[in-house]
C-alpha cells in the first residue's frame, strides 16, 4: 500500500501486536496503523489518533461453547458490550463504525454448528 502510494518509510521496529505498536508511540519510536479500540484507548492516554484512508476493516468477535447455553452473566455481558460499542461510536470522529444497525453477521443461538464450534460473531468493522 504505501509503495504503491510513493511513501518512503524507515521500518525500524515491528510487532503484530496493537497495544505494543502504541506503547512504542508513546514512548517516541514513530507512528504505526492500528485498530480502532487500541487507537481510542490510547489516545486517551495522549497518543495523537488520526483516521487513516483508505479505511481498513477489522473485526472483532466473540466466541461462544456449542455444547452449552450463554450464561445471564455472558448475555448481560453482551449487552453491556453492544451499548458501550454504540456509545464509542457516537463520540471518536470516525475512527470507529459498528456493522449496520443489528450487527449483520450473528449467528442465532445454536445456529451453524460446525465440529462442535460455534461460528464467531462479529461485532464492529
Amino acid at each position: 500500500m504505501f509503495d504503491s502510494a510513493g511513501v518512503n518509510r524507515k521500518l525500524l521496529v515491528d510487532t503484530q501486536l496493537s497495544y505494543g505498536a502504541c506503547g512504542f508511540i508513546q514512548s517516541g519510536m514513530g507512528v504505526s496503523l492500528v485498530d480502532p479500540l487500541s487507537a481510542l484507548h490510547y489516545q486517551r492516554l495522549g497518543i495523537q489518533v488520526r483516521r487513516f484512508e483508505p479505511r481498513i476493516g477489522y473485526r472483532y468477535n466473540l466466541i461462544y461453547p456449542a455444547l452449552r447455553t450463554q450464561s445471564g452473566l455472558a448475555k448481560a455481558f453482551v449487552k453491556q458490550l453492544k451499548a458501550d460499542l454504540k456509545e464509542l461510536q457516537a463520540s471518536n470522529q470516525g475512527l470507529l463504525e459498528l456493522i449496520g444497525d443489528k450487527y449483520p453477521g450473528f449467528c442465532k443461538e445454536g445456529e451453524n454448528y460446525a465440529r462442535g464450534i460455534k461460528p464467531s460473531k462479529p461485532i464492529v468493522n
